[in-house]
């Protein structure tokens, strides 16, 4: 799944609001922070913290037992007084 990242302009980590807006059907979603480095800036604007370490949070996906097909799950993302950030996510398990 994605890495989400907030970080401030000195590139030190910063604030955001992850939350599960769908859950998953057949499946359960888990959260947790994990080392990464600054991507680019989905929210636009120049991105001077490109490639720096920081800590990211990630959403893991784990089916169901016995769980084949597909499902969906979406999450919406707060990074301070920004609109909110919808992300929809299909997921195959074979």
């Amino acid at each position: 799944m994605k890495i989400y990242h907030a970080w401030n302009r000195d590139c030190s980590a910063g604030a955001a609001v992850v939350k599960v807006v769908a859950k998953p059907q057949h499946g359960k979603l888990a959260s947790g922070t994990v080392a990464s480095q600054i991507s680019r800036n989905r929210l636009g604007g120049r991105n001077q913290c490109l490639g720096k370490p920081i800590l990211g949070f990630e959403v893991k996906y784990t089916s169901a037992p016995g769980f084949r097909g597909t499902d969906t799950f979406t999450i919406e993302v707060i990074y301070g007084s920004r609109a909110p950030i919808t992300d929809s996510y299909i997921v195959n398990v074979h």
